[in-house]
């Protein structure tokens, strides 16, 4: 029986052979689209020797309720639709299991178990999920991919049944959650993710790729016996193990322990000292004040011009001992000693391979400097937010993203150079050479590709961050966030106000509207009240972003006008400043004074050096070169604190270095996958045009054989004195021939700026320039498109009103009208008679349009037909507004391009952008278009 398709004993602990190729393709297709082997399987889909599955659901697991009480206390965004898809599948699990027909299924059939693990993969993992991390985008995206093997690659092997419901309908569902709710949230939050997640993101993946950095250095070379296999820092702190103090008491392990205890790894990594013996732990470094200051300010490994060196501390006692005018200890001197813990080299690779293991060292101290600074910001940004940090730390934050991606290159070259020296070297010696050492590097091949993902995980948060920090987008900022702080204030207080009064606490009145009677009174405004605006300064030359805080007056203008003017006496800070004048703004209460704040000289010169070095340094070693210092004018210039919408901010003539533009250039490259975000936002609200115009021009047909009907009831109207508009009819036809041509013009112009724009994202030459000239003109014939579309609303609006008034006069019309002689029939009698007689005595139609009955009702009809158009045409042209409004932020970025020619889009950030269809997004959105232009010419 086990080799029928169906199993026909209940009993029997063997599947049929139909249920065993069914759950093989499932284990296929679940390991090939979540990128794991057989051995990492999930419980409900894993079977034993025999093929039979280990996890035996129940009739409980079908019940709704039950997932639903244990995800009541779980809080994200991603948990309406994790319910959407349990519900889906216990809908059909449910159904199943009460169909009378027996054989039907089994409680640990494949449907069954697939529809389980499913089930809870979406209460424990998609639930919960932090819809701002790229490891749930990830892992979404592979179970999306998932589902379609299962729905289209099972080739009949899950046949549908009878029921209302089945396994391919219910895996649709589950698909559609994913595509309509799932996605759409996770790419919305993460393309408005804060600087505080990034940075956050930053921390937890560096210090990730700082810790498997600090596992490769320990086991690359490291060549003592009984070297343990469990290295972690927290093993290298509390050296507990005998093979473990053996490591670190050898050279090697010395240049280890300064690395762990300096003082950016101390505070990354805290040593537990109440857990930990003091005989156990590191010793602590009696440093010199120069040596201190080496351990703070410098990468101790390496110079300021990136070449390797032995730290000072660990070479004390020999330069003590050794003649003072011989050249410094080289790190292959250092390490060519006895008890050097590393394996002996050739002489032709030795120096080579001794200095990029020193230097890693530095690297790594260096990566940990600066996630320390992430750490930092991180923490500022809680209080402050994402106006603080890109604000008056924007360019810091620029050249912390800078330094970090430029220290993750080099360590990931290093480790890639030693990996390289170490199979070669290993391939030299015969097998029963050098055991320790082979021991000790087949724990390095894994960590090469871990640090490659923890870096990896990296580069998006790097390229959000410098293109967020970029002045511009800082300046638009602002903008927003005066704005929409300003509406929600408003909108805020008109909602407190009625739900006081709903809740029996009296109305309370406008504040808003009390205040500014108050002010045309001539009365003052009353203090307490903070403001929201734009400042600018007479000296823009002088100004630097800052966030400045308006709170309740005191001083008058005169305390205002004193604390900017005299900003030039003081340090760049948070200042607050008092307000008692209303003039400037009497709409706004409670207002965030946003302004751009005179940046001082610094009279502190020793500590803005010393951060300048600091910074300078990190980049210089990094890179192989040390940075030129930059001029304080080009770290000065000024950004305009309120200028139009339509005009670009430009920006002074920078004096910095080629190696300071060639890092422009290279952040300017980071920042392209926001700009791919945006581009392709722009195109899919191009897309969602097509269904507006396809119903703004269906909703506007007349009906050809109403005409003559009209003209007869407009003269009968006309003639009984009621204000008539006998072209009403003529004006909708003209209306309807003007929307067709606006709209065939236009979409015609945008299909072909979407086919143009789809050659030049890839096209590796002109790639951002190409984009630049596409966004331009399709920003001018949106602008156009919307124009016109404003001019002709204006226009139907009137046949509106026009229909308006010819209605309520035909229907206000005396009934004493009527009363005619019997021998006269007179005016009224006609416009009271059926719209039927009278076109069929008048008119060369046989018979008007079957919906009209009478006057009146015709009117409303008409009316009601007018209505209906006027709200798609609205809907549209709403739309529309909102197409515009991405168009021209995309062309807005691309311009701050201009001076980058040479960037392209890399291929790898498209496939991310696009989810590796970029094709096919564009030829829906081109389908779309062009069944539009085909409607149009084939509509009469």
């Amino acid at each position: 029986m086990s080799n029928w398709g169906l199993r026909l004993n209940p009993f029997s602990k063997s599947y049929s052979q139909l249920e065993m190729d069914q759950m093989r393709f499932v284990h296929q297709a679940y390991c090939e689209a979540m990128e794991v082997s057989e051995e990492d399987l999930p419980t409900a889909l894993k079977m034993d020797d025999n093929f039979y599955p280990l996890h035996n659901p129940t009739i409980s697991d079908f019940d709704e309720n039950s997932y639903l009480r244990k995800m009541q206390d779980v809080v994200g965004l991603l948990r309406n639709p994790a319910e959407a898809i349990i519900s889906s599948i216990c809908a059909y699990q449910r159904e199943r299991y009460d169909r009378t027909f027996t054989f039907s299924g089994y409680l640990n059939d494949p449907r069954t178990l697939l529809l389980e693990e499913f089930k809870d993969w979406a209460m424990r993992t998609l639930a919960p999920a932090t819809c701002t991390t790229e490891s749930i985008l990830i892992e979404v995206r592979r179970r999306h991919s998932y589902v379609l093997r299962l729905q289209h690659g099972q080739q009949g092997l899950f046949h549908s049944g009878t029921g209302e419901r089945s396994l391919l309908g219910t895996l649709k569902d589950v698909r559609n959650v994913i595509e309509t709710r799932v996605l759409p949230t996770i790419e919305t939050e993460r393309a408005h993710s804060s600087a505080r997640e990034q940075l956050h993101t930053l921390e937890a993946r560096g210090t990730d790729g700082l810790m498997h950095g600090v596992q490769f250095l320990f086991y690359v070379l490291r060549n003592t016996p009984n070297t343990p296999a469990d290295c972690t820092i927290s093993n290298l702190q509390s050296q507990q193990h005998a093979g473990m103090k053996d490591a670190m008491g050898s050279k090697s392990g010395q240049m280890l322990e300064v690395l762990l205890t300096t003082p950016s790894f101390k505070e990354l990594f805290p040593q537990n000292q109440a857990a930990i013996s003091p005989q156990d732990s590191l010793p602590s470094l009696l440093l010199t004040d120069q040596e201190e200051e080496e351990m703070t300010r410098t990468a101790v490994f390496c110079d300021t011009e990136a070449k390797p060196q032995v730290p000072t501390v660990l070479t004390r006692q020999l330069r003590r001992n050794s003649n003072p005018n011989e050249v410094a200890i080289t790190p292959s001197d250092f390490l060519q000693q006895s008890n050097s813990g590393v394996v002996t080299l050739r002489k032709e690779v030795r120096e080579e391979t001794f200095d990029a293991f020193t230097k890693l060292h530095g690297l790594l101290k260096l990566l940990a400097d600066l996630l320390v600074s992430c750490r930092k910001a991180r923490q500022l940004a809680g209080p402050g937010g994402d106006l603080l940090v890109y604000g008056p730390g924007g360019e810091e934050v620029r050249r912390l993203m800078q330094s970090l991606e430029a220290v993750q290159t080099e360590i990931s070259k290093e480790v890639s150079q030693l990996t390289r020296i170490g199979v070669r070297e290993l391939d030299r010696l015969k097998p029963n050479q050098e055991k320790a050492w082979r021991w000790s590097f087949s724990k390095v091949l894994p960590l090469e590709g871990y640090l490659a993902r923890d870096f990896g995980a990296c580069v998006e948060p790097i390229q959000r961050m410098y293109a967020s920090a970029d002045p511009l987008h800082v300046q638009k900022m602002y903008k927003q966030f005066k704005q929409a702080t300003g509406l929600w204030v408003e909108e805020n207080s008109s909602i407190c106000r009625y739900v006081t009064a709903a809740l029996g606490g009296g109305f309370i009145e406008d504040r808003q509207q009390h205040k500014h009677n108050q002010l045309e009174n001539g009365e003052e405004e009353p203090e307490g009240h903070a403001k929201i605006e734009l400042l600018e300064d007479d000296s823009p030359s002088e100004m630097s972003n800052a966030l400045v805080l308006a709170g309740p007056g005191q001083g008058g203008r005169e305390s205002r006008t004193q604390k900017v003017s005299s900003s030039d006496k003081t340090e760049d800070r948070i200042v607050l400043l008092e307000d008692g004048d209303s003039e400037n703004n009497a709409n706004a209460e409670n207002q965030l004074v946003v302004a751009n704040r005179a940046m001082v000289p610094a009279p502190k010169k020793q500590s803005s050096s010393d951060s300048g070095s600091f910074f300078s340094s990190l980049v210089s070693w990094g890179v192989g070169t040390k940075t030129p210092p930059t001029s304080k004018g080009g770290e000065n210039s000024p950004v305009n604190s309120e200028t139009d919408e339509d005009e670009d901010v430009e920006k002074g003539p920078s004096s910095t270095s080629s190696a300071r533009e060639a890092a422009d250039i290279a952040a300017a490259q980071g920042g392209v996958l926001d700009t791919l975000l945006l581009v392709r936002q722009s195109i899919q609200r191009i897309g969602q045009l097509s269904w507006g115009v396809r119903t703004s021009y269906h909703t506007s047909s007349i009906d050809e054989g109403d005409f003559d009907a009209f003209i007869v009831l407009c003269s009968i109207y006309d003639g009984a004195g009621v204000p008539v508009s006998s072209d009403l009819l003529l004006r909708v036809r003209l209306h309807r021939t003007r929307l067709s041509q606006l709209l065939k013009k236009h979409i015609r112009s945008i299909l072909s700026c979407v086919v143009v724009l789809q050659r030049r994202i890839v096209d590796e030459e002109k790639s951002i320039p190409g984009m630049t000239l596409v966004y331009r003109r399709l920003k001018a014939n949106l602008s156009d498109f919307e124009s016109e579309m404003d001019a002709l609303l204006i226009t139907f609006k009137q046949v509106m009103v026009e229909c308006s008034k010819m209605k309520a006069g035909i229907l206000a019309m005396p009934l004493s009208q009527q009363r005619e002689s019997n021998d006269v029939i007179g005016m009224g009698a006609y416009a009271y008679n059926s719209i039927n007689a009278l076109t069929s005595s008048f008119g060369p139609a046989q018979a008007p349009s079957e919906a009209i009955l009478s006057h009146g009702e015709y009117m409303t009809q008409l009316r009601s037909q007018l209505d209906l158009h006027w709200n798609s045409i609205s809907h549209l042209f709403q739309s529309l507004q909102g197409t515009v409004e991405a168009v021209a932020t995309v062309d807005d970025r691309l311009r701050g391009y201009a001076k980058f020619p040479d960037i392209t889009v890399p291929p790898q950030q498209l496939d991310y952008i696009f989810e590796f269809n970029y094709d096919g997004f564009f030829r829906q959105t081109t389908r779309d278009l062009e069944v539009l232009l085909a409607s149009f010419d084939t509509s009469k």
